[in-house]
């Protein structure tokens, strides 16, 4: 079992390709059962140019059908790689090895209900609770999914469970503090107590930002960058060296101001793909350091290969002529997009500037989104979003950049609709106001929401917050 155990030992200390190498000796000496094959899927998913361990994991359960590890962890390996009905067959196998861990019913439940299967993922979600009423993930994606009233027995278990692992200092209590903390701002927001909401949500902002190391002069100097880069002069230089297509629809804007649901309704008409939120322009971005002035003949000269690219990792799978990309942050990006793509349409989606930020600060973030956890470091950024989105309406085609206002698209959803159908160059489909009845992955913070009707519930939501937005008010002062 020597080789077991150095494969174990390698993966422990992040030497990868050290571990495989024991691995695949364990596994020629006959040693470990699965074991060998799980080390080399765990250190295959952390190297690059693989499928990401899948191999591996498949040769595990060759070997040992109802090992319950390879099973789990080939269903959450198949979600990532977007396999998503092979990933449903994969966790279903995994849950029906008992004991069914507490962990991987809500990973299971989590991918459900982003395929719009809310009946199945709740009873996923009521298994994970009856596996272990403690566990904090599974009570967070409870919260995310439930209306809670007052005297709800859910409240009080959340808060019984928080009393406990309060005092507790390992990194997994800490984690699952902010779990049951936004649950819980969730739970009596939804109760009508809003003192206590704020309390535990000001509460689990503490306890995130101080996971991070976040400056905000640095995303503050990268927006003026962009700006500087892409210029009404510069981008005249660039004209005419970008790619015709018109297949990209680009969907941008803050976090929580509608992208979402901008992207459900265009991609409820038959002839557009939703592409979610694809990282293709921001990877190109990095490549160019396109937030520098100085990188612009590089830029002028590589746009075709550029464009080509983008148009490449971004090819839709069906028949649809045309793709949405959703990734909010591109608004980073607009000058760099238009000179690639100079009749891409791009939609920039706006909400009430208190309600956004409000919104952000409200919700746990899977990962990134680091501005969120302070309300004056939240201020900070959207001014100066604010101020580069207006940078952008001066230098790039009015044809080519439409703003939608969020509180335009409950007011008037048909209209909105129309407005977007048509700035697309699409024909009229009455399909794009019944959004909520389109059936795709959807993996964003908005998922429960956008499979609901228009609701005006989440208008002038700051008016309800409470005190203590005064930082947050000076921050963004005269931002429309």
């Amino acid at each position: 079992m020597l080789h077991v155990q150095l494969a174990i030992r390698e993966n422990q200390l992040g030497r990868f390709e050290a571990a495989i190498a024991h691995a695949e000796l364990a596994i020629r000496a006959g040693q470990g059962g699965a074991v060998p094959y799980l080390c080399a899927a765990y250190a295959a998913a952390r190297l690059p140019g693989n499928d990401g361990g899948l191999t591996w994991l498949d040769q595990a359960l060759a070997k040992e059908p109802s090992n319950s590890l390879a099973l789990s962890a080939r269903a959450a390996l198949l979600r990532t790689l977007g396999r998503d009905e092979e990933a449903v067959a994969a966790y279903a196998s995994a849950v029906d090895q008992p004991p069914a861990s507490a962990s991987v019913l809500t990973d299971f439940a989590i991918l459900l209900l982003e395929l719009g299967r809310r009946d199945a993922g709740a009873d996923m979600i009521e298994r994970a609770l009856i596996a272990d009423r403690s566990h904090a993930a599974a009570w967070y994606t409870y919260a995310e999914m439930t209306t809670f009233g007052a005297g709800d027995l859910g409240i009080v278990d959340m808060e019984r469970i928080l009393a406990r692992i309060e005092p507790q200092a390992l990194p997994t209590a800490r984690h699952d503090r902010v779990l049951l903390r936004y649950a819980l701002a969730k739970a009596h927001g939804d109760a009508g107590n809003g003192p206590r909401s704020r309390e535990h949500l000001d509460a689990g902002s503490r306890l995130k930002r101080a996971e991070l190391h976040y400056d905000p002069a640095i995303d503050e100097r990268r927006m003026a960058a962009a700006a500087a880069a892409f210029s009404a002069g510069s981008l005249r230089r660039l004209r005419g060296a970008g790619d015709p297509s018109n297949r990209p629809i680009f969907i941008v804007g803050m976090p929580r101001s509608g992208t979402t649901l901008v992207e459900q309704i265009l991609a409820s008409h038959p002839q557009v793909h939703a592409g979610g939120e694809s990282p293709a322009i921001e990877n190109l971005a990095m490549e160019l350091g396109a937030a520098c002035p100085g990188a612009l003949p590089s830029v002028a000269a590589r746009i075709p290969e550029l464009a080509q690219r983008y148009l490449r990792m971004t090819t839709p799978a069906g028949p649809a002529a045309r793709t949405t990309d959703k990734m909010p942050y591109n608004f980073l990006h607009v000058g760099l997009i238009h000179a690639l793509l100079p009749n891409a349409r791009i939609v920039h989606c706006m909400r009430d500037p208190l309600d956004t930020c409000i919104s952000c600060y409200s919700k746990l973030f899977t990962f990134g989104h680091e501005f969120t956890y302070d309300l004056v470091e939240l201020g900070r950024y959207y001014r100066s979003y604010a101020g580069l989105m207006d940078h952008w309406r001066s230098v790039i085609p009015p044809d080519c950049l439409l703003d939608v206002r969020y509180e335009d698209v409950v007011d008037d959803l048909e209209g909105e609709a129309r407005r977007l159908v048509d700035f697309c160059r699409l024909p009229w489909t009455e399909a794009c106001t019944r959004f909520h009845d389109t059936r795709r992955i959807v993996r964003t913070a908005s998922l429960h929401q956008v499979r609901q009707p228009i609701y005006r519930s989440s208008l002038r939501r700051w008016t309800t917050f409470g005190a203590g937005l005064a930082c947050l008010q000076d921050a963004i002062a005269g931002v429309a």
